[in-house]
């Protein structure tokens, strides 16, 4: 199903980044992190960086990478790990790698609207005000 996402850009090993990323075309991974994955791990990986090439992250949600581009990263995160885990509710295919920020409470919203909570919480010194 991914196989045009995923063979579009090149793929890079770098250890210019401590896990994984992508500009929205080239994905780039750090050997030694995806050497401490297993299988269903990697699976997630894979998956993880596709997805925010599907959903358009880099493009769609630039402005919110040039206002903080660690929220914003944290943002996209959250929306492609709940897609992925709700696909494989089970973990047939995928395992969610330790560290991966998932936090159901953000089901169905889109990067906006997460940006925005966790930038208020920022703001507010951690404590959300929901």
């Amino acid at each position: 199903m991914f196989a045009g996402v995923l063979s579009v850009g090149k793929v890079i090993f770098t250890d210019d980044i401590p896990t994984a990323c992508t500009n929205g075309r080239d994905v780039m991974y750090n050997k030694d992190f995806i050497d401490s994955l297993d299988n269903d791990e990697l699976n997630f990986v894979v998956l993880h960086e596709a997805l925010h090439k599907v959903y358009q992250h880099m493009h769609l949600w630039r402005k919110l990478w040039k206002e903080n581009a660690q929220l914003a990263n944290m943002a996209a995160d959250y929306v492609v790990n709940l897609a992925i885990r709700d696909a494989d509710p089970n973990y047939n295919l995928t395992k969610l790698p330790k560290n991966a920020l998932y936090d159901a409470k953000y089901r169905g919203m889109t990067t906006k609207q997460i940006f925005d909570i966790l930038k208020k919480e920022q703001e507010d010194g951690g404590e959300s005000q929901e």
